[in-house]
């Protein structure tokens, strides 16, 4: 997926990095996480960037699509 999105020119972290997916949560990583040392993911930026997350998947449920592919759509349409 990644090669992909490299090739495509599109943005993998927002992915990758399970934001959009609901999947972190108050920012506890394992140990060895590069998600733990990622300022977005740390407290204040975590809860704004979670709340962003929520609109979002709020909006594309509305057209029944989730927030990857949102996040997806949009970078191959705005993305450098």
């Amino acid at each position: 997926m990644l090669d992909a999105c490299r090739e495509l020119g599109v943005a993998f972290w927002p992915v990758a990095g399970r934001l959009l997916a609901g999947s972190v949560k108050d920012g506890q990583f394992v140990q060895g996480d590069i998600r733990a040392g990622m300022p977005r993911l740390q407290e204040l930026n975590l809860s704004h960037n979670q709340q962003l997350a929520r609109r979002l998947a709020r909006f594309g449920a509305g057209a029944g699509v989730n927030p990857g592919q949102i996040s997806f759509a949009w970078a191959s349409v705005f993305g450098s």
